[in-house]
């Protein structure tokens, strides 16, 4: 094979993985132990007051390698990713579809119908990105100041092409879509009969 062919062949071989890869989600957590967890992290997390079940892991995926912190607050489950050193990333806590404002909503649902043939809501979050002093704020007293960045992230279950599959989908704070991502199951530790 002649090199012209075999850089062209790697070229598209690298293009085709890249684009998959934008298109797909594969997660693998693992639980931690706080003294596993980096001090800007849990200082963070200590500055919320008294959390529920409070649960630390490491969550693998196609994006990286990052540290999250699972809790209840107030009745409302909360999501905390950070990054290994301890950057706060976003905040996230499952809602109700019901509660992403009406336009918002139906700009969504608009969107998925054009992605999908058929479509079912399994898990809606509301995502917050932006300065750790603006998320406590948010998480605290329940003020969206400015700054802080909002976005939905929706798990559904979808058909699309004739197959049907899990897809992530996150959409802007008017419902707009910016991603679609194919979820992959996570593999057995044990043979399934």
């Amino acid at each position: 094979m002649s090199t012209r062919r075999l850089v062209i062949a790697a070229g598209l071989f690298l293009l085709t993985f890249s684009t998959t890869r934008a298109q797909v989600k594969m997660e693998r957590e693992y639980r931690l132990k706080e003294g596993q967890v980096p001090a800007p992290a849990t200082d963070f997390i200590s500055s919320l007051g008294e959390l529920t079940r409070l649960r630390w892991y490491r969550e693998e995926s196609l994006d990286g390698i990052s540290v999250e912190a699972k809790f209840l607050l107030d009745g409302r489950k909360y999501s905390i990713e950070f990054d290994t050193s301890g950057r706060l990333q976003d905040v996230e806590f499952i809602i109700p579809a019901a509660r992403i404002p009406s336009p918002a909503l139906e700009r969504l649902k608009t969107g998925l119908d054009s992605h999908f043939s058929n479509w079912k809501f399994s898990k809606v979050q509301r995502q917050h990105q932006g300065e750790p002093d603006l998320h406590r704020l948010y998480i605290m007293e329940n003020v969206l100041a400015k700054g802080l960045e909002l976005f939905y992230e929706v798990e559904l279950r979808g058909e699309k092409n004739g197959v049907a599959g899990l897809y992530e989908v996150k959409a802007d704070r008017d419902g707009s879509i910016l991603a679609v991502k194919h979820i992959l199951p996570k593999a057995a530790e044990h043979l399934e009969y």
